[in-house]
């Protein structure tokens, strides 16, 4: 048997005593209390899914997402539009109308390099999250899973609404679409740990990185993940792991 690698170097943030307490007195607040983040609001029953076993939520995604698309602003990082949670559901059960009706846009999708969208899958004893991601310059349409392999019916469904935007805004888009499921992605162990290695996942594309996390970093890195939602920005989860 091989001897394992206990020389892993890990460049994510280790979580101070201070910050971790940061974190865990928020974990305490009252169910219904409101967190004012920068640009996304919380409540106390939101981010008391931070820690394990508990299931992320829409909100937290959608709120670390929001950091994400921030962070694009950037010179030094490819720009980014990313999805609310609860856009593709609907798109994919409803329709494209339906889906523009709840959320109307007035920009070009087009023009960003990179489009993410979180994929909410309703399971019997738990739901799921994974997450597509549109290259839109390069015509490629990838599924990242931490469970499941590829899914065409949802990858479909995006390609589809690709077709239909690109003709509604009068513009000139790939024509054949790449679709493809991302392959040697970081594996999760449980049912719990989807939200956060999608929220993971989704800050490893953005700037153009491979994913290179584990399982036995989800302790930390959820912690991690909360802490960055406090303070309003991408620092201290932002993570690459190299043996």
């Amino acid at each position: 048997m091989q001897a394992k690698n206990t020389n892993r170097r890990r460049t994510y943030h280790r979580l101070s005593d201070d910050n971790r307490l940061k974190v865990t007195q928020h974990l305490n607040l009252p169910r219904n209390e409101m967190i004012c983040l920068r640009g996304v609001a919380i409540r106390g029953y939101d981010f008391q899914r931070i820690p394990q076993p508990r299931l992320f939520n829409n909100i937290l995604l959608n709120g670390y997402f929001h950091l994400i698309e921030s962070r694009s602003k950037s010179e030094n990082f490819p720009s980014v539009k990313a999805f609310d949670c609860l856009f593709f559901p609907v798109l994919f059960s409803q329709g494209y109308e339906k889906a523009l009706e709840k959320w109307p846009r007035h920009i070009n999708l087009f023009e960003y390099e990179i489009l993410l969208i979180p994929i909410h899958i309703p399971g019997v004893s738990c739901d799921h999250w994974a997450l597509i991601v549109v290259f839109t310059k390069l015509g490629i349409v990838e599924y990242f899973d931490s469970v499941y392999g590829e899914d065409m019916p949802r990858l479909e469904t995006v390609v589809n609404f690709l077709h239909k935007e690109s003709g509604f805004l009068g513009v000139v888009s790939s024509t054949v679409w790449l679709v493809r499921s991302a392959s040697s992605l970081p594996r999760q162990k449980g049912s719990n740990n989807c939200g956060a290695f999608v929220c993971l996942f989704a800050e490893h594309v953005s700037r153009n990185a491979h994913p290179r996390f584990s399982q036995e970093d989800m302790l930390d890195l959820r912690y991690n993940i909360g802490l960055d939602l406090l303070e309003g920005k991408l620092a201290h989860s932002v993570c690459d792991m190299m043996n």
